[in-house]
């Protein structure tokens, strides 16, 4: 019961917290390099614009290994705040790189096969 109050946990606040932490990292920056920056939640603005285009996935399946990717993650990052497993929560995140890898491998571009190689290498 713990885990499963975990990841629904982690699946809510982390969307939040990862995107205020990105646009103060994008502020940040750019007033060190003497911008004016974004605004503190454009992170936000851009998932919203990013949502509202066309899909652009090239058959079903890279869909579903991005979907397993993101359960995987999800489930991993719960199993880390609920304070289980730490070699459980490497496991499932590993497996979320995995399928991201072979998601990209299954779209039959040059590019996507070129990133998987050098993926696949790191991993």
């Amino acid at each position: 019961m713990g885990i499963f109050i975990g990841t629904v946990a982690f699946a809510l606040i982390a969307p939040l917290v990862g995107g205020l932490i990105d646009g103060l990292d994008r502020k940040l920056s750019a007033r060190m390099q003497g911008r004016v920056g974004p605004r503190l939640l454009q992170p936000f603005f851009d998932v919203a614009k990013l949502l509202r285009k066309a899909p652009a996935s090239v058959n079903t399946m890279d869909d579903t290994y991005m979907a397993c990717a993101l359960i995987f993650t999800v489930v991993g990052g719960g199993i880390f705040v609920s304070g289980s497993n730490t070699l459980l929560c490497a496991f499932m995140v590993t497996l979320a790189a995995i399928f991201v890898v072979l998601a990209s491998a299954s779209t039959q571009s040059p590019f996507a096969q070129v990133g998987a190689t050098a993926s696949c290498c790191r991993l």
